[in-house]
């Protein structure tokens, strides 16, 4: 039996055992198989995966970061761009957040038009400079690229099941547009990011179970969310006004982990009066240098 005669669910066993890039290249082992790239079940790429080996001695101006997503988007266009009945069962891409990569988002929103199912849809936007060498007007220009798509292509943004964000600086209300409006969400992961120190971020959502914050600034975090699991939050700015976070209701709550160096000027953490409305909850991991949190009667 030659490849072309196998059936369609025995190629689909050995596309499952493969990553994506090494199931796409196997499409040029037979006619049969290149249909192969619109049957994948599974899509999984990360833009570090398309650094080369060696250095094919090609001269650009482009940095490696650049030239790297550039051949994530057009990997990602070549493969949703194939016609196919097949779901996607997951599609899990991890891209620097820069102009080229509007093109991911576009491919996605094309393959949904034309009717081709994402049950889901998770993504990485990463930096491609260090948290620490992100300069403001970086941080501004990836905010309002985020604000952009949300607005051009929101059907896409309404199948996210799970979204990792580092350095934007975006406005408390407008992301919490954004975040309402991932209607399928359930993981949530921001990095360094700021909407504004005397502005509080509002996390409305029915099905998040996940949050995790880490160095983020904003006044306070208000989170409703009924079916939240876990809580992770660490090194926030920490007004000497407000508490980090306020639960409005998050009957769920199991674990919460905190950790911060505080300042002399921090206020008080009252685990008792924080936790009021977390009645599940079943694990507390802290962690204060300073000893900015007072003991808690909760049960």
């Amino acid at each position: 039996m030659s490849l072309s005669d196998l059936p369609d669910e025995a190629l689909l066993v050995i596309l499952n055992k493969l990553d994506t890039r090494e199931a796409v290249r196997c499409s040029v082992l037979s006619r049969r198989w290149r249909r192969v790239p619109g049957m994948l079940p599974n899509i999984e790429l990360d833009v570090d995966s398309f650094t080369p080996d060696h250095d094919d001695g090609f001269t650009s101006t482009l940095s490696d970061a650049a030239r790297n997503n550039y051949a994530m988007v057009s990997a990602v266009q070549s493969l949703l761009s194939h016609e196919s009945r097949h779901d996607i069962r997951r599609l899990d891409l991890s891209f620097f957040s820069r102009d080229e990569s509007v093109g991911i988002i576009h491919a996605i929103d094309d393959a949904m038009a034309r009717g081709r199912r994402i049950l889901k849809m998770c993504f990485d936007v990463v930096s491609e400079k260090c948290y620490l060498e992100c300069p403001d007007r970086d941080r501004v220009k990836q905010g309002k690229r985020l604000l952009y798509c949300f607005d051009a292509y929101p059907h896409v943004f309404a199948g996210l099941t799970s979204l990792h964000l580092e350095c934007i600086t975006v406005q408390g209300p407008c992301f919490s547009n954004v975040i309402t409006a991932c209607e399928k969400l359930s993981y949530l992961s921001l990095v360094y990011c700021d909407f504004g120190e005397e502005t509080p971020l509002t996390i409305h959502h029915e099905h998040l179970r996940v949050v995790k914050l880490e160095f983020c600034t904003c006044d306070t975090v208000e989170l409703e969310v009924p079916d939240l699991l876990k809580l992770m939050m660490s090194v926030w700015s920490w007004s000497p006004r407000r508490y980090p976070f306020v639960f409005g209701h998050a009957p769920r709550l199991q674990r919460l982990e905190l950790a911060h160096a505080g300042l002399i000027d921090s206020k008080m953490l009252q685990l008792s009066k924080l936790l009021d409305n977390c009645t599940s909850l079943r694990e507390l991991w802290l962690n204060f240098e300073r000893e900015k949190v007072s003991q808690s009667k909760h049960r």
